[in-house]
């Protein structure tokens, strides 16, 4: 409840400021030093919350406010709402067997395949967490291009990189949020290149992508919010329990990104292993998550990236 409490006066105190102070322009700029001074809050510690979230914890550049006469942009990426973040995780849940087979079982993806199938469904939904977790295991993995693939702006684009059926179906399973007729076909063209199980268990990599990067999105849009972008018709009320509920697991990914940054490249079983670990930790909340909604129906629902 504190910690709701702090968070909250933070909001409030952002909205108190007079309409001027809206008029700013953020200039991302990667700086040396740990904090960098900004004018969106009245207290001082209090901007660096935001600044200290996103140098240490979102592997992303801090935010360098500036006055200016122009407005800020809203957040833009995609997040999840209430409904769709159940609905979301239901679909995970039922598919954490298969990540596990996908990573260790007898349906297991080799390492860099499997990677740059996580790094090509974020090549789409652009969340700064995965890009730092995914973009170093897909090189451990020995993936020559992630960087390349991750900034990959289409299906083509992709498949220049990785030509595999496999990068195919993740950018449509993206595209489409892993939901409708385009996903249901592109994964049918996967069955038939691949076989039922490999396929199901590519799927089941791309659902935990897909769940990892709308949450790191969704976390990212209450940080914004807090900054003054927030994102339009996007709950402020749910974006703090989201927060609260997850922040804890992307501080961890956090760690474990710069960590990563020193790794050298691995063994398959490394590979394997290091992933059934970030499946069992991420389970601990995907799993209550997901049995709620198996309890309260709730309609799929992202909003979308602008």
């Amino acid at each position: 409840m504190v910690a709701t409490a702090r968070v909250a006066s933070l909001f409030n105190a952002r909205q108190a400021l007079p309409n001027s102070a809206y008029n700013t322009i953020i200039t991302h700029t990667y700086i040396k030093k740990p904090l960098v001074k900004t004018h969106l809050f009245k207290n001082e510690r209090q901007s660096k919350i935001v600044g200290l979230w996103n140098c240490l914890v979102a592997s992303r550049p801090c935010y360098e406010v500036h006055e200016s006469e122009q407005p800020m942009s809203e957040y833009s990426k995609k997040t999840w709402t209430a409904a769709g973040c159940l609905a979301d995780h239901k679909r995970v849940l039922l598919n954490i067997p298969k990540i596990f087979d996908a990573y260790a079982g007898p349906n297991a993806i080799q390492p860099d395949l499997n990677e740059s199938v996580m790094v090509t469904v974020n090549s789409v939904n652009s969340c700064p967490y995965c890009e730092g977790l995914h973009g170093q295991l897909a090189r451990m993995a020995g993936v020559d291009e992630p960087e390349t693939l991750l900034k990959s702006d289409s299906e083509a684009a992709c498949r220049a990189v990785v030509d595999h059926p496999a990068i195919t179906f993740a950018r449509r399973f993206a595209e489409s949020n892993g939901r409708g007729e385009v996903s249901e076909n592109a994964f049918a063209d996967l069955v038939q290149s691949e076989g039922k199980g490999r396929a199901s268990s590519i799927r089941a990599l791309s659902w935990f992508l897909l769940w990892g990067s709308i949450s790191g999105n969704t976390i990212n849009a209450f940080i914004s919010r807090l900054s003054g972008r927030a994102k339009k018709t996007s709950s402020f009320f749910f974006e703090l329990l989201f927060f609260i509920y997850y922040a804890p697991l992307f501080a961890i990914i956090g760690a474990v990104n710069f960590i990563l940054k020193f790794a050298p490249k691995v063994p398959a079983w490394f590979s394997a292993g290091f992933g059934v670990l970030l499946t069992v930790i991420a389970s601990v909340w995907i799993i209550p998550l997901g049995l709620l909604a198996l309890l309260i129906p709730a309609k799929p629902r992202i909003l979308a990236a602008n």
